[in-house]
């Protein structure tokens, strides 16, 4: 290869064109995503928007998210023997929908013949990279002729000349056309009215927070629950992503937490700040607007990750969400968040962190801080804390039923107005299938909430509805426009598919870490891992032990052995020596460590000179103390002289030194 991945240098961001759109995954079936992962790293270092879908993507999940996306490539990789199915079958999907502009490229190493990389490219498939590729153009050249081609077959953007709810294509050109400015002044001016007007009683929900907090994945479950509880809910998801300074490129990765978006009536677009220092786009307003404007009966935004100062979301949404987790430092660290004075819910992720129960006491307090709400009791503090990695996670459940009762409080959503406080909210969901919801009073003003107007003569203007009030409704006039029309649809019966006033289950309220896989084998490849380290382990002390080995019979060879045996053989039987004496007498050491005595009591053991074992010596007893009144006199002299004469030599030595 003639450059290394490493020496790869990013291209230089170019302002005058917009940036590529690719696609990648791994196949179905198929884990392998080392490759992909490589290949999608230098695609973005060429200043290229890379929506990622991570490993064992089906042909639609891959399809679909390109419609959406308005991508011009698709770069795949695929290690599981089914790659010339999977390709043709792509091909077709693609061409079916109305997106055969798209370029599909591919690589699975030694996997895919050169005859079927030449059958796959015959059928459509714009270039299949071999092996052999590499080695003669290297990572640099076979990237750059993904990203040329690419750029050769790439359609001018162009606003689509009708767009519908169920047609994804034309809703991702028409966000395509926003984006890249292709709308002058005044026909942005009136569309923008047409939205409004369409999509007045569309709530926006929008999700922030830091980086790493797991945004994508409480918006996958928020979304997993609506479906389930709406079963005719029409939702759209705007997930932001920051573009790098450097190369131009970007990484759209929301989608690879994303498993609700095999559902039908879920579109998501993914989208690069395409600025620095922001962590929307400028252009998320309109986009927002336009999506508002389908029939949607939510739409939700993710924001890429923010600092402490960061609340630009507040502008832009109807309910703004704050996600967080323990890991924000010292409790001093919380005075700094501008999003716990704006959020209207704020959701602890990964409550199974240590030292998550702390945090929870803390932002509550810092919530009750900024809202001088010191009396209010925790249950009504919206606060909640989650696990949204874990399934079926009842603090997720908890939040969303809160969710949307807060919802249904602030933005008068459904036909019962308000709901219930949440000490009210356990009596008014469902508990169990077949258990019937009952409506509870108007919640009262809780204390400390002067920022929430409870009169619709006092709402303030909401943002994303144009200032048309808290409701988002003009008074006296319902929004109903043609479907079809520049981009607009109707939006009457968004309130009859949805109240958001879900029947769920809510008998537990705290996540609980249910562990159904032990830790050591959470990810598919940790055991095959612990092997490997413990077969590794093994033949290091294998060769320990043969090196000891080789050192003491190098040692017994220069101390002249007469039995040394060849090297690493054994001892013949004859040769070794017993290392406990007959029964019933002294033991000597358990180990001969060489000539020398070993003193007992009675007896004495000595290791012969010859090397023929342990021989016993006679010793003669101690002798015994003299009677009473004979010679223990004469013994008392003899301790009493060795002191004298100890003391004389002291006494000398002091004297010579002095």
């Amino acid at each position: 290869m003639s450059t290394t991945a490493r020496s790869i240098p990013a291209r230089e961001p170019n302002a005058e064109t917009t940036p590529l759109r690719f696609v990648t995954a791994a196949s179905l079936f198929d884990g392998h995503d080392a490759a992909i992962n490589i290949m999608r790293r230098l695609i973005q270092a060429q200043g290229v928007e890379v929506v990622h879908l991570g490993h064992n993507r089906s042909v639609e999940d891959v399809v679909r998210a390109a419609l959406q996306e308005d991508a011009d490539g698709i770069a795949l990789s695929s290690y599981q023997g089914g790659h010339v199915e999977y390709f043709k079958y792509m091909v077709d999907m693609l061409k079916e929908r109305g997106a055969g502009h798209i370029r599909v490229f591919g690589g699975g190493g030694g996997t895919i013949t050169p005859e079927e990389i030449a059958e796959l490219q015959a059928y459509g498939v714009e270039r299949i990279y071999h092996p052999n590729d590499g080695m003669h153009m290297g990572l640099v050249q076979m990237i750059e002729d993904v990203v040329r081609r690419a750029n050769e077959h790439r359609l001018p953007a162009e606003r689509p000349s009708k767009v519908t709810l169920d047609d994804e294509i034309s809703v991702g050109k028409m966000l395509t056309t926003i984006e890249e400015g292709l709308l002058d002044d005044a026909e942005l001016a009136r569309l923008r009215k047409e939205w409004q007007l369409a999509g007045s009683r569309t709530p926006v929900l929008g999700l922030t927070g830091t980086g790493g907090a797991g945004k994508s994945s409480v918006v996958d479950e928020l979304v997993l629950r609506f479906l389930q509880s709406f079963p005719q809910m029409r939702i759209a998801v705007l997930a932001v992503d920051p573009t790098r300074r450097r190369s131009g490129g970007a990484l759209l990765g929301d989608r690879i937490r994303m498993n609700s978006l095999r559902s039908h009536r879920v579109f998501m677009r993914s989208m690069a700040t395409r600025r620095q220092h922001a962590a929307t786009s400028i252009v998320l307003k309109d986009c927002i607007a336009f999506l508002k404007g389908q029939g949607y009966d939510l739409v939700i935004v993710e924001t890429a990750g923010i600092g402490q100062s960061d609340s630009e979301i507040v502008d832009l949404v109807d309910f703004p969400v704050y996600v967080m987790t323990s890991d924000y430092g010292a409790a001093s660290q919380l005075e700094k968040i501008d999003m716990l004075d704006f959020a209207e819910l704020v959701v602890l992720n990964k409550y199974d962190r240590r030292g998550a129960e702390d945090a929870l006491r803390d932002v509550r307090k810092q919530w009750r801080r900024n809202r001088v709400a010191f009396k209010l009791p925790d249950e009504e503090v919206p606060v909640y804390p989650t696990i949204a990695s874990q399934f079926n996670d009842p603090g997720v459940t908890w939040m969303f039923v809160n969710l949307c009762r807060l919802m249904r409080e602030k933005l008068h959503l459904g036909s019962t107005g308000h709901g219930g406080s949440a000490a009210q909210l356990s009596s008014s969901v469902q508990v169990g299938p077949a258990t019937k919801s009952t409506p509870s009073p108007p919640n009262p003003p809780l204390e400390g909430e002067g920022l929430k107007e409870k009169s619709a003569s006092a709402l303030k203007p909401s943002p994303s509805r144009g200032g048309l009030g808290g409701d988002g409704v003009a008074p006296g006039r319902d929004a109903v426009v043609a479907s079809g029309r520049d981009g607009v649809a109707s939006s009457s019966s968004a309130t009859s598919r949805c109240d958001f006033n879900p029947h769920v289950d809510t008998t537990l309220k705290e996540p609980r870490a249910t562990i159904l896989i032990p830790g050591q084998r959470v990810r598919y490849l940790a055991e095959i891992a612990e092997q490997g380290r413990g077969i590794n382990s093994k033949i290091a002390r294998q060769a320990e032990a043969a090196n000891r080995a080789q050192s003491f019979w190098q040692t017994l060879r220069e101390l002249g052995d007469l039995t040394l045996h060849r090297e690493l053989d054994l001892y013949a039987p004859e040769d070794l020596h017993p290392l406990r004496p007959p029964a019933g007498e002294d033991a000597p050491p358990p180990r001969a460590t060489g000539a020398g005595n070993f003193r007992c009591a009675g007896c004495a053991w000595r290791w012969g000179r010859r090397g023929q074992g342990w021989e016993r010596v006679a010793r003669s007893p101690p002798p015994q103390p003299s009677p009473a009144g004979g010679g223990g006199g004469q013994e008392q002299r003899r301790r009493t002289q060795r002191r004298g004469r100890r003391a004389k030599g002291r006494s000398g030595r002091t004297q010579g030194r002095s």
